[in-house]
């Protein structure tokens, strides 16, 4: 590794800072710079599914509680891999949403990611409690350009990210940076 490289890492981080700096709110910007570097997921308490259970007969409620705390341990691994995934391509943070919100009491918080794609774009993404197994389970909360990007432009990319559906954060990404190259390419879009 050539020994320049750590210096342009460092100016990239600046200057992603400074992006980030300019483009979320005070309060946005807070929550992403107090957070931790890595990725980890808190099970949530399973008091619901007990309450749940409750109301079946014993050896139903205990295979009701089983099968649904899997389930929910399956979509938070699916979560941690899909984050780490997206960390490795694409400058991001990862906070929680206020842990007393209601979706915390059905198996887990939501979560935002902020991401910066070199085309000068900073997403706020919102994950549902389902996300990424399921269709629809992550959508663009705020979505800011720099540099010059125009208002229509920027509504154009999340209409389409939000007519496709997408499972997880790192769909999206790559659904926002195909559609700028392909309408850069066909529709001459400069950036």
């Amino acid at each position: 590794m050539p020994e320049s490289q750590p210096e342009t890492m460092t100016e990239d981080t600046e200057n992603l800072t400074e992006t980030i700096n300019q483009s979320l709110s005070n309060v946005s910007l807070s929550k992403i710079m107090s957070q931790k570097q890595t990725v980890s997921i808190v099970i949530p308490p399973l008091d619901d599914l007990v309450k749940w259970s409750r109301s079946l007969e014993s050896s139903q409620g205990i295979r009701f509680v089983l099968v649904e705390t899997m389930a929910r341990i399956r979509t938070l691994d699916a979560r941690v891999a899909e984050l780490t995934h997206l960390r490795q391509n694409y400058a991001a943070q990862v906070y929680d949403i206020e842990t007393n919100c209601e979706s915390a009491q059905f198996g887990g918080a939501e979560q935002e990611v902020v991401c910066a794609i070199n085309e000068g774009i900073t997403v706020a993404l919102r994950l549902t409690v389902d996300c990424p197994l399921v269709p629809g389970s992550v959508y663009i909360s705020e979505l800011f350009g720099v540099g010059g990007w125009e208002e229509e432009k920027l509504a154009a990319l999340k209409k389409v990210v939000e007519e496709r559906r997408c499972k997880g954060p790192v769909e999206v990404m790559e659904v926002m940076v195909k559609e700028i190259r392909r309408r850069r390419h066909e529709e001459g879009w400069a950036i």
